[in-house]
């Protein structure tokens, strides 16, 4: 017995469909939707959608979507960054592998329409890894037809350029002769941790500001000060995010720390503030303060986190 069934998805727009009864607010329903849903693309679970969209899609109450939705992201199915409206399904791939090289050329307009954001980045990742398992064919599809080198990162790379003349294979020297190592490093290289900082950096400021303009282009140079944070000042994730969610908590810090740049040039002096005032906010509030990523955790699912 075949273990797959084929569904339209224009199922959605059926007049009788739509005349059934709707559940309420459940994690599986939504769950269906996010597989078989009129937002989704021949792309395989990465595509364009907010969620009072996909609420208004299901007739349900925003705070109930986000209930069902946390469910999906505690059990790792499914992945969201509500501010550039992407929602990421990262194993759908592994059940709608493409038949052929033609298919994951067929992509590229769907991929070309999802905003950049550090999950597309997660995703252009994960969807690399796949193909490039299929064959040289597939992986050599996927990146020429869905490849980072969009009009908006060759403006980031002469940027980059601009700001960033330092040679892989040539170490800087100061002023008194002594080499250090370069700071240089591809976007392409970046990892998980970086992305999220500046993400959960990006999320935080418009949180505070959500007027705040905050381009693609800068969200990957964060993302890049991010991972020298990690490699070169040898901070732990941990520490940047705590920093980040602190800074972006203080009144006074929140509309002078508005870059990774200015996070990472202030960083211990931020953190000394930060460790100064961490046990007059344990004594106000009386419970155990969340650690930072279960704070970045619960934003994401669009739970409650202040105490």
């Amino acid at each position: 017995m075949a273990r797959y069934r084929k569904i339209d998805t224009r199922m959605w727009a059926d007049a009788k469909f739509g005349a059934l009864s709707s559940p309420p607010p459940a994690g599986k329903y939504l769950w269906i939707a996010l597989l078989t849903g009129p937002f989704t693309t021949n792309l395989p679970g990465l595509f364009r959608v907010g969620e009072m969209a996909l609420a208004e899609e299901l007739g349900w109450p925003l705070e109930g979507f986000r209930k069902v939705f946390a469910e999906l992201f505690r059990e790792g199915l499914a992945k969201a960054d509500w501010n550039a409206r992407v929602v990421w399904i990262p194993n759908a791939i592994k059940y709608n592998p493409p038949d052929n090289p033609n298919v994951v050329k067929g992509w590229r307009v769907s991929w070309d329409e999802a905003p950049e954001c550090a999950l597309k980045i997660e995703a252009y990742e994960r969807l690399t890894r796949f193909t490039e398992g299929l064959g040289q064919g597939f992986g050599k599809a996927f990146r020429e037809s869905c490849a980072k080198g969009s009009v908006n990162q060759e403006q980031e790379q002469e940027q980059q350029q601009k700001q960033e003349p330092i040679s892989l294979s040539e170490p800087q020297t100061d002023s008194d002769g002594a080499s250090f190592p370069s700071e240089r490093r591809s976007s392409s290289s970046l990892s998980q941790q970086a992305c999220k900082l500046a993400a959960l950096l990006k999320s935080e400021i418009l949180r505070n500001k959500p007027n705040y303009r905050i381009k693609s282009a800068q969200e990957r140079n964060w993302a890049i000060t991010a991972q020298r944070m990690l490699d070169i000042d040898n901070r732990t994730s941990e520490q940047i995010e705590r920093l980040i969610l602190w800074v972006q908590h203080d009144e006074f810090w929140m509309t002078n720390v508005l870059s990774m740049d200015k996070l990472r040039e202030k960083f211990d002096r931020l953190a000394m503030k930060a460790s100064l005032d961490a046990p007059n906010t344990a004594r106000t509030n009386g419970k155990a303060p969340l650690s930072p990523s279960e704070i970045a955790r619960r934003q994401q699912a669009g739970e409650e986190w202040r105490h």
